[in-house]
């Protein structure tokens, strides 16, 4: 039953991460994709990562974690924290 644990937050990381990386990889796409088709591959990826890294750290994976732990307190469900971390605090 622990496993199962494992994977549900595990999946719930992963789609935090997606969440938090596809809109900023979308918009800088959208603002700089023409202006940069012309640039090498290798100078388009080190400007975008320089940009959308601190982005995704700093703001916006922030941003959703909060806003998936207020969705999951909301709808009244459980399990925010990794399985391991659960029974740490049910011990007296």
């Amino acid at each position: 039953m622990a496993n199962r644990g494992w994977r549900l937050f595990n999946a719930r990381k992963t789609l935090q991460a997606w969440l938090a990386v596809y809109p900023c990889v979308l918009l800088f796409l959208a603002m700089f994709g023409r202006q940069l088709a012309h640039w090498p591959l290798p100078l388009r990826l080190l400007l975008s990562t320089a940009i959308i890294v601190p982005v995704v750290v700093n703001i916006t994976a922030p941003l959703v974690e909060r806003s998936i732990d207020w969705l999951l307190r909301v709808s009244g469900r459980h399990g925010t924290k990794a399985p391991a971390e659960q029974g740490k605090e049910e011990q007296p």
